[in-house]
């Protein structure tokens, strides 16, 4: 039909997500701004399946790489660790250590041994994630019913607080932006920061 356009609905939320365009700018055509006003009431607003349920509000979430593992942190200073292939049984409920506000993010590594927490300081903690088959909820509580090993950022004490982390693909180190415009790079084997990225504009928070 003539003046028809075809919209790709998940390449429009795709480009917004991912900051390259936001309905009032110049990145999205006048049909493009348009689709994007309506496509809200098209997506779903309530959970298919409620998974669970906490006083304290959930700040970051998000899955394992392989999926296997769905981790969230929450503002009064919890991680909880569900898993996925066991129907999302609470598989770890973490009372986390040296958190200042909330917990910013959390990773578990790439063989599901370990998770890291962090939040608005240069540390990040580490914690087994232990091994499976147990009916009962691991409760890990800081330095007493479990080691969370805590990885400096900042020797040089010059303070920052860390926004995002992630483990590299084999597991040796750990990557962090932080609120100082910068990523750090931490060497599991020296057990020290071995590079620091700086130059950003802004806080690197993904």
């Amino acid at each position: 039909m003539r003046g028809c356009v075809q919209v790709n609905s998940l390449a429009l939320l795709l480009k917004r997500e991912t900051g390259l365009g936001d309905p009032g700018c110049s990145g999205f055509s006048r049909s493009q701004r348009q689709h994007l006003t309506v496509l809200p009431s098209g997506l779903p607003t309530t959970p298919c399946r409620l998974m669970d349920s906490m006083d304290s509000r959930a700040y970051i979430g998000q899955f394992s790489r392989d999926g296997a593992f769905f981790v969230v942190g929450y503002q009064d200073q919890r991680v909880r660790l569900y898993d996925v292939e066991e129907g999302w049984k609470l598989r770890k409920d973490v009372r986390a250590r040296g958190i200042r506000w909330t917990i910013t993010d959390t990773c578990v590594s790439p063989d599901q041994r370990y998770l890291l927490y962090a939040s608005i300081n240069p540390t990040v903690h580490l914690v087994a994630v232990g091994s499976g088959g147990s009916d009962n909820v691991v409760e890990s509580v800081a330095n007493i019913t479990e080691v969370h090993e805590a990885l400096d950022f900042d020797p040089s004490r010059h303070t920052f607080g860390i926004w995002s982390v992630r483990w590299s693909g084999d597991g040796r180190e750990i990557i962090a932006g932080t609120n100082n415009r910068s990523v750090y790079i931490y060497d599991l084997g020296e057990s020290k920061v071995v590079a620091r990225v700086a130059g950003h504009a802004d806080d690197v928070n993904a």
